[in-house]
């Protein structure tokens, strides 16, 4: 958890009933929730995948994440959908890599 969600956890930044007493900690805390249930379909669905052999069994679902925001950071600055295209394939083609057999050594 990250210090942030942490100190907006403590009941020392709740007042009375449970609600938040500090400006925006409400928004962190529905962050930090959003965020855990991404992580957790986002865990399931590769699971999935590997279990059909169509994504390699080291997949994780924060760094799938992560290269999601790459290809969505592409898109919203640049206003380029062909370079998210790109991206996304890449990300793809990289998880399907270790389902396909063992890696090459080295």
């Amino acid at each position: 958890m990250s210090r942030a969600v942490a100190a907006t956890s403590s009941p020392r930044s709740r007042a009375a009933g449970g609600r938040p007493t500090q400006p925006g900690q409400a928004a962190v805390e529905i962050y930090a929730e959003t965020y855990g249930q991404i992580v957790a379909a986002l865990t399931s669905l590769l699971q999935a995948c590997v279990e059909a052999g169509t994504a390699d069994a080291d997949a994780d679902a924060e760094d799938v994440l992560r290269a999601m925001r790459g290809a969505w950071l592409v898109t919203d600055e640049q206003h380029r959908t062909d370079h998210a295209a790109r991206l996304l394939d890449l990300l793809l083609d990289g998880l399907r890599f270790g389902a396909l057999g063992p890696r090459p050594p080295g």
